[in-house]
This record gives structure tokens, sequence and C-alpha cells, in this order.
């Protein structure tokens, strides 16, 4: 929730599982919760038809991904399935791309934190 605390049919699901599958963990980033959205503002939740249904560089992302690491790292910690580490983001897209006057598949916004953030990037690498 947006205190940080984890459901507790997830944790359940954390605790129950049987430990002999080497592997890795994959963080689901489709599901946003709807305290997300309220907290963080309008736009947090975007891009749903992608992998990552949220934007990543709005700063309460990683407020929201730390509750969720907080909550449930130390539960999977030193486990099998969990050797090979935590996949912490799956494709993010940044696909603004028309073809005509039609967008291409996955492409859509992009926030203007990302933009925020690309500006400062070219400065810094370009000295201007």
């Amino acid at each position: 929730n947006s205190s940080g605390a984890i459901k507790s049919d997830l944790l359940a699901e954390i605790n129950g599982k049987t430990d002999h599958t080497f592997g890795f963990v994959f963080l689901n980033h489709k599901g946003v919760p709807g305290w997300a959205e309220s907290k963080y503002g309008p736009g947090f939740k975007m891009r749903e038809d992608t992998f990552t249904a949220y934007d990543i560089d709005n700063p309460g992302a990683r407020e929201m991904q730390s509750f969720l690491l907080e909550g449930t790292v130390p539960l999977m910690a030193g486990k099998k399935y969990s050797d090979l580490g935590y996949m912490l983001c799956n494709e993010p897209h940044f696909i603004t791309t028309k073809d005509g006057s039609k967008t291409v598949w996955a492409s859509g916004p992009v926030s203007e934190y990302s933009k925020v953030k690309f500006r400062t990037w070219l400065q810094n690498k370009h000295n201007s």
C-alpha cells in the first residue's frame, strides 16, 4: 500500500515457495496498484500495453519499487530461485516512432520527467 505494507497473499506466496529451483526473480510491472496513481499523480500509470505500465522516471516509481523490494527481498535472499538475481525492469519502452500518420507497435507518450532527464543527459553529454 502507499505506506509500504506488502499484501498478505504475496507474503504467503513467497513464504510458501519451494527452494529447489535455480533461477531469478521476475518483478511484474503490469499491475500498478490504484494507490500509486493517487499518490504519485495523474500520468503515473501509462503505456499499459507494454511490460512496464508506469512512468519509470516519475520519482514515485523509485519509492513504489523500494516498498516492494524492502518488503520482499529479505524473504527471498539466499534462496536458490533468487541465485541469478532480480529482474528489475523488463523492456522499458520509449518508442515514439510514427509510420506516416500511424504510430508503430509499443509507441506511446513520454513523460515530462523523462524529457527533463533526457535534456539534462544531452546537456551533460554535449556540454551545451
